[in-house]
């Protein structure tokens, strides 16, 4: 906004009035939005309701290379009274050390609604007003709780601040559907399938780019969210400590509270090629090393990249119950396959969980930590351990040992659906499909392990190795699996 003489009518330039000229731009491009001319009514300088302002410098977010002219000023509001009544409210949240987070959510709840509604005044926000507003919002019960703790919190500092006389909000209630039951857990079949794919993947597809396989295992072993890996700097990883672990500082902590949790084994492993192989190819490509600060993981996959690998590996992505396999599965599968060998504490003490008051002051040795993870499964493709450019060992032919690693049968007697239930062998020859036939039924598909089976790893490192990524692919498709049964049958 400036100050300039009008040049349009007549009369302002014989009398000396002037005009405000606003221009609205752009604040990256400088483009002009909008261009109004207002005329004043007197000589002033600057309008009563307008202040000196550093509007149009560089400290104001433009370069003020672009305003031609001096600035008149900035129409200043004065701000209603529930716009003070809330900025007193979140500056004691933030003495109380609430998160930055939660605050700039509840000030934009607050500040949607007050916008909506048109609230000025700390009598506007009543029952009828918040709950009618609340209502018109498409949320789900879990979030309608969640922002109404927020304004109940806003009522109760006005009423002890003495703004209000009474809290609307006292006697409000929480929507009773607080939320389904979320995602489902991941059985070990399926952890071990969706890792065997990103493996794969990372192994022949020169696209992929970073170790997204390894990403999925610290969801899995390491009970991390989606997120968290790539929070880690190479300074939380202790992996040369007599029990490697991760140092959960605050600032990259769900709870805000520093955690040291030892790492699986098989993650420990992994980690350190990994670390190693990023080394490499920063010294390929002339620059500098690697230090504490840096990422551990420089490309990081998204949770669209593991929704297609679950996909991709033939897991279902809803179950007959209608939960969801998607990457808090992964967390889930921690707490129940972990929970069935270490005791409830030790479970929500690697989870990172505040837990209960007596689960709070439970800190188990690293040693402890490693002993109940050592109980773990291992997930990571037989195949695909060691230093990675070693090419497996072509397949057993002939009779199967019982040291020999687990085919793609019909494992004896046992049924397809695991080791709880036997069936015998058909009966009539013309039920057995011929390795041209077609598949076997979905359930079989869906149910089958692939990750078990050492000689589908030795048959896909062969044809990663030769660079023959269709082949791969096709070799994990259930359709596959189903030729193989079938041609041992």
């Amino acid at each position: 906004m400036r100050l300039v003489p009008s040049d349009n009518d007549p009369s302002d330039r014989l009398t000396g009035h002037a005009v405000v000229e606003i221009h609205v731009r752009e604040p990256i491009t400088g483009k002009t939005i909008s261009h109004l001319v207002l005329r004043l009514a007197s000589d002033c300088a600057v309008m009563p309701c307008m202040e000196p302002s550093s509007l149009g410098t560089q400290e104001a977010g433009t370069d003020s290379s672009t305003v031609c002219g001096p600035v008149a000023g900035r129409i200043a509001s004065e701000g209603t009274p529930l716009a003070h009544a809330v900025d007193a409210w979140l500056e004691y949240l933030r003495s109380r050390r609430k998160k930055p987070r939660s605050v700039a959510s509840f000030r934009q709840v607050v500040s949607k609604a007050m916008g909506e509604c048109g609230w000025s005044s700390p009598a506007d926000v009543t029952f009828a007003a918040v709950t009618s507003w609340m209502g018109a919002q498409a949320w789900k019960g879990s979030t309608y709780n969640r922002n109404l703790s927020c304004f109940r919190s806003l009522c109760r500092h006005m009423k002890r601040s003495g703004v209000i006389s009474l809290d609307p909000l006292e006697l409000v209630e929480r929507a009773e559907d607080d939320g389904g039951e979320g995602a489902r857990p991941a059985t070990v079949d399926e952890a071990s399938r969706i890792i065997l794919h990103a493996w794969v993947r990372d192994q022949a597809d020169r696209r992929c780019k970073g170790n997204r396989a390894l990403y999925w295992l610290c969801l899995f072993s390491h009970a991390s969210r989606v997120t968290e890996p790539s929070l880690w700097k190479r300074r939380h990883l202790v992996l040369d400590h007599p029990v490697p672990h991760v140092i959960w500082e605050p600032e990259i902590n769900k709870g805000r509270k520093r955690r040291d949790c030892a790492l699986a084994p098989e993650i420990v492993e992994q980690l350190r090629l990994h670390l190693a192989a990023v080394d490499r190819d920063l010294a390929a490509a002339g620059l500098a090393p690697a230090g504490p600060n840096d990422p551990v993981f420089p490309v990081v996959p998204s949770k669209g990249t593991f929704l297609a690998d679950r996909d991709a590996a033939g897991i279902a992505a809803e179950d007959y119950r209608g939960r969801r396999f998607s990457t808090h599965s992964a967390r889930k599968y921690f707490a129940t396959v972990l929970g069935s060998t270490a005791s409830e504490k030790m479970v929500d003490f690697l989870m990172r969980h505040s837990g209960r008051v007596e689960h709070r002051y439970y800190i188990p040795p690293l040693e402890e930590q490693a002993s109940a993870l050592s109980a773990l499964p291992r997930l990571w493709p037989a195949s695909g351990r060691g230093d990675g450019n070693a090419q497996p060992k072509p397949p057993a032919r002939g009779p199967r040992h019982d040291s020999s690693p687990d085919d793609l049968t019909n494992r004896g007697d046992m049924a397809e659906d695991g080791g709880g239930t036997h069936e015998g062998l058909h009966e009539n020859p013309s039920r057995v499909s011929s390795p041209g036939s077609a598949p076997c039924p979905r359930e079989c598909q869906r149910r089958w392990s692939i990750a078990e089976s050492g000689t589908m790893i030795g048959e896909l490192m062969r044809a990663v190795g030769q660079g023959r990524l269709e082949h791969a692919e096709d070799e994990l498709s259930p359709a596959a699996v189903c030729r193989r049964k079938s041609a041992f049958v």
